[in-house]
């Protein structure tokens, strides 16, 4: 397992007072590639899950942002035309572990048109940490009608154990101290 670089989390809009109120979760965990796991078990204190669903896939780098969505959408939204398109065409998607580049070219552009053609998205709360490879794809979620947050680190302080480099991010800027 490599470094968390984001978590999304999955659910429902609060209707008063915002937030969220969430049912499932996406990991980003990066390393030698990035690797996306989306879980059921996320209010386990609240309400623990019985039967947690667990689902990892391994995206593509230049479609990271379509991959995850895909994700949510095959997995975690009910009455989904998109499902019942992707049981047809591709079966294996529905896998526990999906390596995204072994799904066919054809089918992959396929699946990330269909996505825009959702219309049942829960609200998204995406939170990138510094250098995420989601960083940069992210911006897809304003082509689509979901609710969303996007969380970028605001402050932060790092020292490298390698040597006395401090790195501050303060909105959005990494600067050297």
């Amino acid at each position: 397992m490599g470094t968390m670089t984001a978590h999304v989390l999955i659910g429902d809009s609060h209707p008063n007072d915002g937030g969220i109120l969430p049912h499932w979760a996406v990991q980003l965990s990066e390393n030698s590639r990035p690797h996306l796991v989306l879980h059921n078990n996320v209010n386990y204190l609240a309400k623990p899950v019985e039967n947690p669903l667990y689902f990892e896939w391994i995206p593509s780098i230049e479609n990271g942002g379509e991959d995850f969505l895909a994700m949510i959408a095959l997995h975690a939204i009910n009455n989904n035309p998109l499902k019942d398109k992707m049981k047809d065409l591709y079966p294996e998607i529905f896998k526990q572990r999906v390596h995204v580049y072994e799904i066919p070219d054809d089918v992959r552009s396929e699946l990330y048109q269909e996505i825009r053609n959702v219309t049942n998205w829960p609200k998204v709360v995406v939170s990138l940490y510094r250098g995420c490879y989601l960083e940069n794809k992210v911006a897809l979620l304003e082509e689509l009608d979901i609710d969303f947050e996007i969380c970028l680190s605001v402050r932060a302080r790092e020292k490298s154990n390698w040597g006395h480099l401090n790195i501050r991010r303060e909105v959005g800027s990494v600067t050297r101290i």
